[in-house]
C-alpha cells in the first residue's frame, strides 16, 4: 500500500510542474508581444496608405448616394424632359450667332 501511495504522490505531481512549465512558456510569447507588435506595424506600415484610402472611398460612399437618391437629376442638370437644358439653349444662341459652327463641325468629324 505504502508503493501505492507513493506513485499516486509523484503522478499527482506531475500535473503541476507541467503547468508551471506551460505557463513560463506563454509568458516568454507574452513578453515578446511588443517585439512582434513593433515588428508587424514597420512590415505592413506601407499598406496603411492603401487601407487609409479605401477607408476614406468608403466612408464617401454613403453620402455620394445620398446626394444621387435625394435629388433630380434632370432638375440639377438643368435639363427637361424635352431636351433642352441651359448648356443646350445657350449653344442654339451661339450657332445661331454663327460663333460655334466651326467648333461643332471640327467635334463632328473627331
Amino acid at each position: 500500500m505504502k508503493r501505492l501511495f507513493e506513485k499516486l504522490s509523484l503522478a499527482a505531481a506531475i500535473a503541476p510542474r507541467q503547468a508551471t512549465k506551460i505557463e513560463a512558456r506563454a509568458d516568454r510569447l507574452i513578453a515578446r508581444e511588443a517585439d512582434i507588435e513593433r515588428m508587424t506595424d514597420e512590415g505592413f506600415s506601407p499598406h496603411e496608405i492603401v487601407l487609409d484610402q479605401a477607408e476614406a472611398a468608403l466612408d464617401a460612399l454613403p453620402r455620394a448616394l445620398a446626394t444621387l437618391t435625394n435629388s433630380d437629376p434632370l432638375a440639377r442638370s438643368g435639363a427637361s424632359l424635352n431636351g433642352s437644358s441651359p448648356a443646350s439653349d445657350e449653344l442654339a444662341k451661339h450657332r445661331g450667332a454663327g460663333l460655334l459652327a466651326e467648333t461643332t463641325e471640327t467635334q463632328a468629324h473627331d
